[in-house]
């Protein structure tokens, strides 16, 4: 069945999605956690977006486990695996433009509100300045 998380598993996957950016100075211009999805418009960084994906799930998940808060805590494997919360590969979008990077993190912004939420303000979020301005 489609996964759902609570309000507290929403913060253990943002402190992993920090420690994650605390390790390897990613940028994050937006952050949405949903109960059911998570958006983000990160920065281009050194990493293939691929590695950020894995090492941003697997903090988060980190996270869930250290928490107890787990969702599959009762279907852990034999070798004490939890199954995986996270599809098997991410969608990705790559922004060449102004423009296109402004319009994604509306879109990442706005998602909670459409969906009847508040807006978040996460910590491990930094503001969007374009290429060239202070």
């Amino acid at each position: 069945p489609p996964i759902r998380f609570t309000g507290r598993q929403t913060l253990c996957l943002a402190r992993g999605f920090d420690q994650a950016v605390t390790e390897s100075d990613y940028v994050i211009w937006a952050c949405s956690i949903l109960p059911n999805h998570i958006h983000m418009a990160v920065s281009r960084h050194e990493r293939k977006a691929e590695q950020i994906i894995g090492h941003l799930k697997a903090r988060a998940t980190q996270q869930l486990v250290e928490a107890g808060m787990h969702l599959f805590v009762e279907n852990r494997g034999p070798d004490g695996q939890f199954p995986s919360v996270w599809t098997y590969r991410a969608w990705k979008v790559f922004l060449n433009s102004t423009e296109d990077i402004e319009r994604a993190i509306q879109y990442v912004e706005n998602n909670p509100i459409n969906d009847g939420k508040k807006a978040q303000n996460w910590s491990f979020v930094t503001g969007y300045a374009p290429f060239g301005t202070v």
